[in-house]
């Protein structure tokens, strides 16, 4: 289990700092349920609050091991928050995982998700979906959800960071795997560590550039080069 945040992804960053931003200062006895929490990575946000993990698989945290594309074992109305963290990316009939997620939160409960979008498939074979805002919008829309904002989450130079990352990655893999004497292998990781610090260098500084900073005007919550949206809705008075 991955607790420290120095070990996190930059993506994984950004969807810790998004729930953080989103949610209240104090949770103390709110409900919140964590929808496919897997790991647990962000249970220290819900510090004093009455927290429930429902997840396929029987990890450590989790209270309720359940079939989350099915109806979650749980009452009407139950729930002050909901967290799904890169979950519906996961799930092939993302509505009917909504209309759950709708059911179970309380009178003008808030749903908060992120989801990636520029990103490896992972977890095969059950990885179905990337979304834009404007299905997000809808597929929330058409649940009873409302009051829908979509935020992009990173940039276009933390998709170039994660990119170079999985290239240099791959390069140490093919550049090592077919030397036995494990003395030798010192050569291509000095050799590569040597290439990652001079294009971080090089990238870091093209970073900083203004010239290549999202142009003035543009809606930063649609990002067009987004590594992932987070996703913030209200339980629609109309449908309770």
């Amino acid at each position: 289990r991955i607790t420290d945040a120095s070990r996190w992804t930059v993506w994984r960053k950004s969807n810790f700092s998004y729930f953080q931003k989103e949610l209240p200062a104090s949770l103390k006895g709110k409900y919140i349920l964590d929808v496919g929490a897997g790991k647990g990575h962000f249970k220290n946000l819900f510090v004093d609050s009455n927290y429930a993990a429902i997840d396929f698989y029987d990890y450590p945290d989790v209270r309720i091991v359940a079939d989350v594309t099915k109806q979650f074992p749980l009452k009407d109305k139950a729930f002050d928050y909901l967290i799904l963290s890169n979950v519906i990316e996961h799930i092939f009939r993302p509505a009917n995982l909504f209309a759950e997620c709708h059911r179970v939160l309380k009178k003008n409960g808030i749903i908060l998700i992120t989801v990636p979008f520029f990103i490896k498939i992972h977890h095969e074979p059950h990885d179905f979906f990337r979304y834009t805002p404007y299905a997000l919008e809808s597929l929330l829309a058409e649940a009873g959800f409302s009051d829908i904002g979509v935020e992009g989450l990173g940039n276009i130079f933390d998709i170039h960071q994660s990119n170079r990352q999985e290239m240099l990655g791959m390069a140490h893999q093919n550049l090592t795997g077919n030397l036995k004497n494990r003395y030798w292998r010192i050569i291509p990781r000095l050799y590569l560590r040597a290439v990652g610090s001079l294009s971080s260098f090089l990238f870091q500084t093209i970073r900083s550039n203004t010239l290549f900073q999202t142009p003035k005007g543009r809606a930063r919550e649609k990002t067009d080069y987004a590594s992932g949206y987070g996703i913030r809705a209200r339980k629609s008075t109309l449908f309770l």
